[in-house]
C-alpha cells in the first residue's frame, strides 16, 4: 500500500472535488467533443454529469485520517471494492448498448486527463501535486480493472450460456433482451437499445423478469409507465439448453400512441354520454345525405317513442303553426335555425316545442345536430303570468281604493253633519214632528259612515306597499287595525281582549309586513275559536298583548279554540299543512309569518298548544 496523504492534503482534495464538479464537466465535454467521442452516448452530458459524481463519491467519502488506496490482488473481489464499483458499473451499460471496450477506454483516457489537469492547475506546489496525482492515479486503475473484469465475465457468460437464445433475440426485428433468474441482463439486441437507454428501463425490466422466473409460469405480459410513456414487456420463459442457462425473453413494446387513441376514444364517448344525456332536451344527430339516424339521447326516445321501435309510434310531423302545412324531421331540420318554436302533433293533440339545428360535418358528410326542447309547462307558466299580472295590476287599483273611499266616506260625513245640525233647527221653520222622525235615521247612517272610514283607515295602513325600505312604526296601532279589520270573523263567537304596551316605542320594519303576520295569526285564532263555539256552543275568547324591552318587541296572541294536534306539532310551520276544511285556508299563512319573523328581522316565534283547550303564538323582533 503506498503512503496515504496527510489529513490537510486529503482535506484539500476533498474540496477541489466538491467546488471544481462543473469545471470538470466542461473539460470532459471539451475533450470528447474533440475526440468525436461524443457521438457514442445518446445523452452524454447527462451520463457525464452522472458519470463524475460517481467517480468523486468514493473519495469524498473515504475519512482523512486514512486517506489511502489499497493495491488489487488478481483474484480479489471487486464487488467489494468501492472505488472498483464504478468501473463494474459502466462495463454493464456498455454491455446493454452493445458498446466496445476500447470506446469505454477512449473516454476513460480523457476523464483521466481531465483530472490531472484539475490537479495541476489548483495545486500550490510540486509535491503536493505529485501526491494527489499519483493518489487519483490508483484511484483509476482500481476503476480500470474493475471495468475489465465485469466486461469479461459478462462476454463469457454471454457466450457460454445465451447463444442459442441470441440467435432467437436477433432473428425478429422487436427489441428483445435476455435475463438471467437473478434478473441481470444477459443480452440485448440492436432494436432494444432506444429502450434500454432510457433511464429507470434496466432496473424495472430486472425486477420484473426476476419476479417472472419465479412465478412458475411460461409467459407473462406487464405494463408500466415510464418518463411519460407507456410500455408493455411480454415475458417468455427460457428453458434450460445442455443444463447451461435458463431465463427470461422479454420483448418491449413502446404502447403510448396506442393507448392514447384507445384513452381518447374513451373519453370522447363518456363526453358524448354526458353530452346527450346531460341535456335536458331531446338530441339527435341526423345524416341528411343517407336521411338517417345516427346517434339520440334518452330524452329523444322518450319525446319520440319511434325511435326505439315501440308499436304503433309514428314518425312525428311537425307545424310552424296551427294549420300550416306538415313537415317531418329531416324537413323540420332544414328549415329551422336556432331558437324557433314549432308544434309537435302528439295523440292528444298539439305539444308546443323549441328547436335548435344546427349543421355539423362528420366523416365528410353532412349532419344535423338537432334538439327539442318540450315548452308546455313554459306556455301554460306564459299564461299563468299573464293572469298574475292582470291581478297585479287590478291589485295595484285596489290599493288606492280605501284612500279615495276614506275622503269620499269623510266628504259624505261632513255632509251628514250639515243635514243634522238643519234638523235640529227644522223646529223653527218645518215643524218638531218632521224634525224628530229625520234626525235618528241621519244619526245613523253618520255612525255607519264612521265605522267605514275606521275601516278603510285601517286597511290603508297595513296595504302599503310603496315603500322600498324600512319605517319606524308603532306596531299596537297595526294591531288595533288588524282587530278591527277581522272583526266579522270573531264577534260572532268570541270576545276580544287587548292588553297593550302603556310603554310603546317604535319599530323599524316594513309596514305591510307587520299587518300580514298579525293578520294570519289573527285569522288563525278566529277560526280556532269559531269551531269550538259550533261545536259546544259557547263563546271563546282571543287575547292579544304586546310588550317592550331593552332588545325585543314581543307579541302574544292566544285563543281559547280547538287546539293542534300533539302529532301535527313539527308541521305548523311547514308552507301547504293546514288543519282548516278544504276551502277555509292555503296552508301558507304561519310559513308566511315564520319567514317574516324569523328569516326577514331575525327574530323568534314560539307556540304551545293542547288539544280542545286553545293555542297561544308568541313572537319576539329586535329592537336593535
Amino acid at each position: 500500500m503506498r503512503q496515504p496523504l496527510n489529513p490537510d492534503l486529503a482535506q484539500n482534495l476533498k474540496h477541489m472535488l466538491t467546488t471544481c464538479s462543473e469545471w470538470l464537466v466542461k473539460r470532459v465535454t471539451y475533450y470528447l467533443k474533440a475526440q468525436c467521442y461524443d457521438v457514442y452516448l445518446p445523452d452524454s452530458d447527462k451520463w457525464l454529469s452522472n458519470a463524475l459524481y460517481q467517480l468523486n463519491e468514493p473519495v469524498l467519502e473515504t475519512p482523512v485520517a486514512y486517506f489511502a488506496i489499497p493495491e488489487l490482488h488478481p483474484h480479489a473481489d471487486f464487488s467489494c471494492d468501492p472505488y472498483a464499483q464504478f468501473g463494474m458499473s459502466q462495463a454493464r451499460l456498455f454491455m446493454r448498448r452493445r458498446l466496445d471496450v476500447v470506446i469505454f477506454m477512449g473516454i476513460f483516457k480523457y476523464i483521466r486527463q481531465s483530472y490531472e489537469d484539475l490537479i495541476n492547475s489548483r495545486c500550490t506546489s510540486e509535491e503536493e501535486c505529485r501526491l494527489c496525482r499519483s493518489f487519483m492515479k490508483r484511484y483509476f486503475d482500481h476503476v480500470e480493472l474493475g471495468f475489465m473484469n465485469e466486461y469479461r465475465e459478462s462476454i463469457t457468460r454471454t457466450k457460454v450460456e445465451s447463444i442459442p437464445y441470441k440467435i432467437v433475440a436477433d432473428k425478429g426485428g422487436c427489441p428483445c433482451t435476455i435475463f438471467s433468474p437473478e434478473g441481470t441482463c444477459v443480452y440485448a439486441n440492436s432494436a432494444s437499445a432506444r429502450f434500454m437507454d432510457t433511464e429507470g428501463m434496466h432496473d424495472i425490466l430486472s425486477r420484473e423478469s426476476s419476479a417472472f422466473f419465479h412465478s412458475g409460469r411460461q409467459n407473462s405480459v406487464y405494463a408500466f409507465a415510464l418518463s411519460g410513456r407507456v410500455y408493455v414487456a411480454e415475458f417468455t420463459l427460457l428453458t434450460k439448453e445442455s443444463d447451461r442457462f435458463s431465463g427470461a425473453l422479454a420483448v418491449l413494446r413502446d404502447e403510448t400512441e396506442k393507448r392514447n387513441a384507445k384513452e381518447i376514444l374513451e373519453e370522447s364517448e363518456s363526453f358524448r354520454s354526458a353530452l346527450m344525456d346531460g341535456i335536458a332536451g331531446a338530441v339527435l344527430v341526423l345524416n341528411m345525405e343517407s336521411l338517417s339516424i345516427e346517434d339520440y339521447n334518452k330524452k329523444a326516445a322518450e319525446l319520440l317513442p319511434f325511435l326505439t321501435g315501440a308499436e304503433d309510434a309514428l314518425e312525428p310531423v311537425f307545424h310552424d303553426d296551427s294549420g300550416s302545412k306538415p313537415m317531418g324531421l329531416f324537413e323540420l331540420a332544414e328549415k329551422t335555425g336556432s331558437n324557433e318554436e314549432r308544434l309537435m302533433e302528439t295523440h292528444g293533440g298539439m305539444m308546443p316545442i323549441r328547436v335548435f339545428s344546427v349543421e355539423v360535418w362528420l366523416r365528410n358528410q353532412r349532419h344535423r345536430l338537432l334538439l327539442m326542447f318540450d315548452i308546455t309547462r313554459e306556455k301554460m307558466l306564459e299564461r299563468k303570468l299573464g293572469h298574475v299580472q292582470h291581478l297585479q295590476s287590478v291589485g295595484e287599483l285596489a290599493l288606492g281604493l280605501p284612500i279615495r273611499m276614506s275622503k269620499t266616506s269623510a266628504e259624505i260625513t261632513g255632509t251628514l253633519k250639515s243635514a243634522i245640525q238643519a234638523l235640529k233647527d227644522c223646529p223653527n221653520r218645518c215643524g218638531a214632528i218632521a224634525a224628530n222622525d229625520l234626525l235618528p235615521h241621519v244619526v245613523d247612517a253618520e255612525n255607519s259612515l264612521n265605522d267605514l272610514t275606521a275601516l278603510l283607515d285601517a286597511l290603508a295602513s297595513i296595504t302599503r306597499s310603496d315603500s322600498m325600505e324600512k319605517e319606524y312604526i308603532n306596531i299596537d296601532e297595526t294591531v288595533k287595525s288588524c282587530v278591527l279589520l277581522t272583526r266579522d270573523k270573531w264577534e260572532a263567537y268570541c270576545e276580544m281582549e287587548l292588553n297593550l304596551a302603556k310603554q310603546q316605542c317604535a319599530v323599524r320594519c316594513y309596514p305591510d309586513e307587520m299587518g300580514q303576520l298579525v293578520l294570519n295569526l289573527l285569522m288563525n285564532a278566529a277560526y280556532a275559536v269559531r269551531k269550538k263555539a259550533e261545536a259546544d256552543g259557547e263563546k271563546g275568547k282571543i287575547s292579544v298583548s304586546t310588550r317592550y324591552t331593552a332588545d325585543f318587541f314581543e307579541l302574544r296572541i292566544s285563543d281559547t279554540g280547538i287546539g293542534i294536534k300533539k302529532h301535527d306539532f313539527k308541521r305548523v310551520f311547514d308552507a301547504g299543512f293546514s288543519t282548516m276544511a278544504v276551502g277555509m285556508g292555503t296552508g301558507h299563512g304561519l310559513s308566511t309569518v315564520y319567514d317574516i319573523v324569523v328569516n326577514r328581522y331575525k327574530g323568534t316565534i314560539e307556540f304551545k298548544s293542547q288539544e280542545g283547550v286553545g293555542t297561544e303564538f308568541t313572537v319576539r323582533l329586535p329592537l336593535r
